[in-house]
């Protein structure tokens, strides 16, 4: 009498072997596709903070133009261009615009793709494909942004409109660049607006 033998044949060994190849590569290119998921969210969040923090420098700034005390004589709004804009704000009352974020210029260098505070070794955002200030004057007019016509009567602005596009310091693995643009409609508290 022979036994029985129990056990696998060879078939049911590659059967069960194929089997478990499909599952294992299918949860390879799920993993992969997950980690390159990942990698883009990350650039995109990236791209979302350092833009919202240098909105919010620029746009406080900006609402302050013109905080002085009773009898100064200077403009709030010093330099009104489409890509870069120039704001003063006496904070400690003085008369003088000496000290430190008092008298603050934003602009926004096409060259190198970064928007610089000030100086140009003081960068605020880097990665910058686009900034446009669009300046509304008080008969509704406007200048600077799409325009392109300069202003020429700073006392007059009333209202400015502030639009930054930036994009992800790398491209994502199909070869683009992952951008966001932010626009903020501002009107300076302390403007004359007699």
């Amino acid at each position: 009498m022979v036994k029985e033998q129990k056990g696998f044949t060879l078939i049911e060994l590659l059967v069960t072997l194929l089997i478990s190849s499909l599952i294992m590569g299918s949860a390879y290119m799920l993993l992969i596709s997950q980690a390159r998921a990942y990698g883009t969210q990350e650039k995109i969040v990236t791209v979302t903070e350092n833009l919202r923090s240098a909105m919010e420098v620029m746009t406080r700034d900006i609402r302050l133009a013109g905080y002085k005390k009773a009898g100064a004589t200077f403009t709030g709004i010093a330099t009104a261009q489409k890509t870069s804009i120039r704001v003063l704000a006496d904070f400690d009352q003085d008369g003088l615009l000496t000290s430190p974020e008092e008298d603050n210029t934003y602009t926004w260098d096409s060259t190198s793709l970064v928007i610089w505070k000030n100086t140009a070794s003081n960068t605020l955002l880097e990665n910058v494909t686009d900034l446009t200030i669009t300046y509304t004057l008080a008969d509704g007019s406007s200048c600077g942004g799409s325009t392109n016509v300069t202003c020429s009567n700073l006392s007059n602005i009333r209202k400015i409109t502030l639009s930054i596009t930036s994009r992800a310091s790398a491209p994502d693995m199909n070869g683009n660049y992952h951008s966001m643009t932010l626009t903020s409609d501002l009107t300076p508290r302390n403007l004359n607006f007699s």
